[in-house]
This record gives C-alpha cells, sequence and structure tokens, in this order.
C-alpha cells in the first residue's frame, strides 16, 4: 500500500486547540479540531481533558461517545454533514 500524505488544502487551516462536545448523559469530551479559517464556529471521556472515567479500552460507552461525537459534528453550521476520522489507535481507528 502506497501511503499519501495531502500537503495541500482548498482553503486555509485553523487549530481550534480545546472545545467542549457535550454528551446525552452530561458527560463532556475534549476535542482538538482543524477547520477551515472561515469556518463560523471554535469547537475522548475520562482521557486528556475529558470528564468522566474510562473503565476499559474499546468498551461499548467508547463506541456509543464516537457516534455522539460524529452526530454532534455533522450538525455544526461549519459541517457538511460528512465526517471522517484519522489517526493511530484512538485517534481515529
Amino acid at each position: 500500500m502506497t501511503e499519501r500524505i495531502r500537503t495541500d488544502f482548498p482553503r486555509r487551516v485553523r487549530e481550534v486547540e480545546h472545545t467542549w462536545i457535550p454528551l446525552a448523559d452530561r458527560c463532556r469530551l475534549a476535542a482538538r479540531m482543524w477547520l477551515p479559517e472561515d469556518a463560523d464556529s471554535d469547537p475522548e471521556r475520562g482521557t486528556g481533558e475529558s470528564d468522566g472515567i474510562i473503565l476499559d479500552e474499546y468498551s461499548k460507552q467508547e463506541e456509543d461517545d464516537a457516534l455522539e461525537v460524529m452526530a454532534w459534528l455533522a450538525d455544526q453550521p461549519w459541517c457538511s454533514g460528512a465526517v471522517g476520522m484519522w489517526g493511530i489507535s484512538w485517534g481515529g481507528s
């Protein structure tokens, strides 16, 4: 498999170092996001700065959290509804 790294983007990107993503059970997940500069809004349970306590890796709760996060992202005014993930292990498995 050939690894491809994208270095050009259609718009400039800004980093939002810290934002909270609220979940249905009132826990909040901390997130770092990279958004197009012209996006009109700034935005892991029990890890990093997130609320809650993590009891195990890849738990049902963690899977449910991921679904809520994707729904939250898709619902933001700066999102087209298309959501993707990338990374290693928890970063985007």
